[in-house]
């Protein structure tokens, strides 16, 4: 049996709906919770609220800014978020 984990956790659920308006407040709150995070090794969950909702391309970029900046291994992606950034990984159809 694997040992417990005894890691602490922070979670972030960003707007699907960001714009320019409301942005830079969540990227203010993304920002801190992974400077908190690398100080702490602090185990981080995103998603996106609400979790049905067309997601705009502004959150998308933080999903995937995040996802390729933060150490896999504790950053773990929510239902809609990983469903989000799925669509990048996605082949074109010309």
């Amino acid at each position: 049996m694997p040992p417990p984990n005894t890691r602490a956790t922070g979670a972030l659920r960003l707007p699907a709906d960001l714009d320019a308006g409301t942005v830079t407040t969540a990227h203010a709150d993304l920002v801190s919770l992974l400077d908190e995070a690398e100080r702490s090794e602090l185990e981080v969950s995103l998603d996106l609220e609400p979790d049905d909702a067309a997601v705009s391309p502004l959150s998308l970029q933080l999903l995937a800014s995040a996802a390729r900046s933060f150490p896999a291994d504790r950053l773990t992606m929510g239902p809609a978020a990983s469903a989000a950034l799925a669509v990048l990984d996605r082949p074109k159809e010309i």
